[in-house]
């Protein structure tokens, strides 16, 4: 019962820090052993990091040639 209640809280998102309060770990080492997350909520969590930190639109980054300046892997 606390593993999934631990797994539900960080798909709802709920940061780990909380999770490790609300079951009363010592260390935040324990809680991430203890809980897990699926997949979905994996890619969820990864695209909403990569909408937040990473430009939809790079035409600033453009030299005057047209190129871009940022390196492929980047991109």
């Amino acid at each position: 019962m606390r593993h999934t209640t631990a797994t539900h809280m960080l798909e709802a998102g709920v940061p780990l820090i909380v999770v490790k309060n609300f079951l009363g770990h010592v260390s935040l080492q324990t809680t991430q052993i203890y809980t897990e997350i699926t997949q979905d909520t994996m890619n969820k969590q990864l695209k909403s990091w990569n909408d937040k930190w990473f430009l939809k639109d790079n035409s600033h980054f453009e030299d005057t040639n047209g190129k871009s300046n940022i390196p492929e892997f980047l991109r």
